[in-house]
């Protein structure tokens, strides 16, 4: 009896201290430290632009009890672009342009914060902010794969600006805007000066800032490729060669990525090598021997207008061996010899219905013996190429049957590289 008492006891003595430590144990979860099971979303109290130079978010909210951070992120509304991202054990945030974060004017943001501690995340609450319009309005229209309409509106028509468009990656090439404007702005403007001469760069750039409402319709664009359009406010001293330009406004930017080329016609060509003539060809300054093909041919649409072009095949390594890549070099470099003129709607170099037709009648020639090719695509009036391109390749005659050779007086078009410095300074391509 007395060893089953003095065993009850030891028992009892053992689950009071077993029974204690899991007391302990539960209460110190419960204590201070303890990770909660849910959060409450933070209430966003301030969504607003708070500086336009540079562009300046603020948001902040409401504490939540229990949150050990807050979860951030700021997207464009309409397209969902990230432009930064975070989390902060503050109750605000302020987000800055700079190059690496892209804010733009007159663009909707959507704000998104929500609570965390540990896994734990609270649901998120959005706010939206609209960025204030820029000093100058820039917008695109009527984009295609190699043309657009820009147009700028200055709030002060008395300003001076510039503004053009450019490979998105020459703006990317630089740590800040003003340095872009100082790197790649000023220097065009110092090598188009020494392209003149007797003028300071800063002297050309004021004669071709512009004022007042301007739109300028580009042709020099590439099918799926970024470019940048841009403007800022400049003043100048006339009394300073060491700070002579000012830039009076932030750097406004319109980025933007052109279409893939698509046909818009389903206009297809069937193209015959008729005859072939060896000619000695008299121009202005210089007599070739060339091969003048006689090329019929014939549309499947009878109101679509052509073009047609005779070119060597070597021709095609200049443009990456992308016969389209060498359609669109073409027509422009036409242009650019039309005095930069897009307006193919009156032009002779354009045929319609079955054509039967000679090299020299196009002005196009090849070189005796070289693999040659003819190339047929529908162009509208404003020069974009509408079907797609047939393609027939030939091997260009070494002598004529009768062994004679005749010489015309005849002015050929010669396929040039367009021009890497275009007439207008808003078309920075190169």
């Amino acid at each position: 009896m007395k060893k089953s008492f003095l065993s009850s006891r030891i028992m009892w003595a053992v689950l009071t201290l077993f029974t204690g430590m899991v007391v302990s144990c539960s209460d110190d979860e419960g204590g201070e430290g303890s990770v909660p099971t849910s959060l409450q979303a933070p209430e966003i109290v301030q969504s607003e632009e708070t500086l336009n130079s540079p562009i300046t978010l603020a948001f902040s909210w409401m504490a939540v009890d229990d949150a050990v951070e807050y979860s951030y992120r700021l997207t464009k509304s309409d397209d969902q672009q990230l432009i930064a991202e975070g989390t902060t054990g503050e109750l605000s945030v302020e987000i800055v342009y700079s190059n690496k974060v892209d804010l733009l004017y007159d663009t909707q943001y959507t704000f998104t914060v929500q609570a965390v501690a540990g896994n734990v995340q609270s649901e998120v609450s959005t706010a939206t902010v609209t960025t204030s319009e820029p000093a100058i309005v820039l917008t695109l229209e009527n984009l295609t794969y190699r043309s657009a309409l820009m147009k700028c509106q200055p709030s002060n028509n008395d300003m001076l600006y510039q503004f053009a468009q450019i490979p998105i990656e020459k703006y990317t090439a630089y740590d800040s805007d003003q340095a872009f404007i100082e790197g790649y702005d000023y220097g065009y403007y110092k090598a188009y000066a020494q392209s003149i001469s007797g003028f300071e760069w800063y002297q050309v750039m004021e004669a071709l800032s512009k004022k007042g409402s301007q739109e300028y319709e580009t042709h020099i664009l590439s099918p799926e490729t970024d470019y940048l359009f841009y403007a800022y406010g400049v003043e100048f001293d006339h009394y300073s060669v060491v700070d002579p330009v000012h830039v009076i406004t932030p750097l406004i930017k319109v980025p933007f990525t052109t279409p893939a080329w698509e046909a818009t016609s389903d206009c297809t060509f069937e193209v015959e090598i008729l005859d072939q003539e060896v000619i000695e060809a008299d121009g202005e300054t210089v007599t070739t021997t060339v091969v003048s093909p006689t090329v019929k041919v014939t549309p499947s649409d009878e109101n679509v207008r052509y073009y047609v072009a005779i070119l060597e095949q070597s021709r095609l390594a200049d443009y990456g061996n992308d016969v389209l890549n060498l359609a669109f070099n073409m027509i422009l470099a036409d242009e650019q010899d039309n005095g930069g003129s897009s307006d193919w709607s009156k032009s002779e170099l354009l045929k319609s219905g079955t054509q039967t037709m000679t090299g020299l009648e196009l002005k196009y020639a090849v070189l005796p013996g070289e693999a040659s090719m003819v190339l047929v695509f529908g162009l509208s009036d404003d020069g974009l190429i509408t079907t797609e391109i047939e393609r027939v390749d030939f091997q260009a005659i070494t002598q004529n049957t009768t062994g004679t050779v005749e010489r015309k007086v005849c002015q050929l078009r010669t396929l040039q590289a367009p021009k890497s410095t275009p007439e207008n300074n808003v078309d920075r391509v190169w």
